[in-house]
């Protein structure tokens, strides 16, 4: 066969060795993007792809380098050739030019004079752990953030109370007195209520005498008249946690107000003034409020209540008496008069020391009531038998309250 034919035939064997040395690297490579496939880190994912490539850039750049340098002996057509690839290929003598090339071996041969791949040590596959889900920004704003110290489910709350009362109807006359007397309340607060629309439920219970000052401008006073207030409440809230010591409660309910006047067979003290008849009372109003309670420190908390009172109904009743004022005998006939225009407004701070079983709070407070006058009627009184026409308005009313509750909560 021609030189260049056998030197054709080297180049073949070269390259299938160059090929097959190829293929069993990147088929390791491979079988190793394989097994890193159940690595778990990314990192260690894209150092380990780094490297493979790495390793082909290296193989292809001696390819390169060989191609290059049997290039080189073909144009030079040097016996050098032939000592080059002979031993390479396991031909016979490099300097026999006559020597017939040795015959092209058949892969498994080829397979048998290269040596096997070293085995890649592969790490035993980690089974890959889920990342953390990441909550989108409004998830996390809108959820809840509970309180350190989750309220009880049931409180209970006696407290005695004071107040000082300042009432005045206009056209008629004016109060002053002190009043005493106890508060009850009861709040249930179930638990894992987030998503209900109401989840506190108030209702509570004051009842007070005092004695009242009554002064009749240009007409004298009446001291120490018998006065009786008993008003009963509730309301439904719910509870906002703006942070862990920090709840608001906002709340809407229903409220009844009862306030007897004992005047019966009173009379002013210069004797020319009004006296005579009792009388009662009444409102029926919708309190709409909130509470909100800190915590300051360890075992305090403190309560900020404000709430507005429109008026729903009012009613006040004048009841029949009998009596004697100068030297006439005067027998009044019962009336009643409709209150429908008018608020209250209401508010405190309870300061509150906590215990294991029982808390101790001081409240301190204040009402303030403004109800419009109701429309002008009249009715008749007998003076000595005689029936005589008397107005039976109520004037617009102002009342102020301010007291203080001490007393405890379980």
């Amino acid at each position: 066969m021609p030189k260049n034919g056998g030197i054709m035939n080297d180049l073949f064997r070269i390259y299938f060795i160059v090929f097959f040395v190829f293929s069993a690297v990147l088929t390791g490579n491979i079988n190793s993007f394989a097994q890193d496939d159940n690595v778990s880190s990314d990192k260690a994912a894209q150092a380990k792809t780094q490297q493979n490539l790495k390793d082909i850039h290296d193989l292809a750049r001696k390819i390169l380098e060989t191609q290059k340098r049997l290039d080189a002996l073909l144009e030079s057509n040097d016996d050098q050739t032939s000592t080059f690839l002979k031993p390479a290929l396991g031909t016979g003598n490099p300097s026999d030019q006559s020597a017939v090339p040795a015959p092209v071996q058949t892969p498994a041969q080829v397979q048998a004079v290269i040596p096997p791949p070293a085995p890649i040590a592969v790490q035993p596959a980690v089974s890959p752990q889920p990342p953390a889900r990441i909550q989108p920004a409004a998830q996390i704003q809108a959820a809840p953030r509970a309180p350190l110290n989750p309220p009880q489910v049931h409180t209970f709350v006696i407290s005695p109370e004071y107040f000082y009362s300042n009432y005045k109807q206009s056209g008629s006359y004016n109060t002053k007195g002190d009043f005493t007397g106890l508060a009850l309340a009861y709040t249930y607060q179930p638990l894992d209520t987030d998503s209900w629309l109401i989840n506190v439920f108030h209702a509570d219970l004051h009842g007070d005498h005092g004695f009242s000052d009554y002064t009749y401008p240009g007409n004298g006073e009446i001291n120490r008249v018998n006065d009786y207030m008993i008003e009963p409440r509730v309301w439904f809230g719910k509870n906002l946690f703006l942070g862990p010591n920090v709840t608001l409660t906002p709340y809407i309910g229903f409220g009844y107000r009862w306030y007897y006047e004992k005047l019966e067979n009173d009379l002013s003290d210069d004797g020319a003034g009004n006296g005579g008849n009792n009388r009662q009372t009444q409102y029926i109003y919708v309190p709409v409020g909130g509470n909100l309670s800190v915590r300051p420190a360890d075992g305090w908390q403190v309560d900020f209540n404000s709430e507005f009172d429109p008026l729903a109904w009012g009613g006040v009743n004048n009841y029949s008496a009998a009596y004697t004022l100068n030297s006439n005998n005067i027998s009044t006939s019962s009336n009643r008069e409709t209150l429908r225009h008018g608020y209250g407004v209401r508010g405190s701070i309870k300061i509150v020391k906590e215990y294991n079983a029982i808390n101790y709070f001081i409240e301190p407070y204040i009402r303030y009531w403004n109800i419009n006058s109701s429309k002008p009627g009249t009715t008749s009184e007998l003076v000595n038998g005689a029936p005589v026409a008397v107005s039976t308005q109520v004037g617009k009313v102002t009342s102020t309250e301010a007291g203080a509750r001490l007393g405890v909560e379980f």
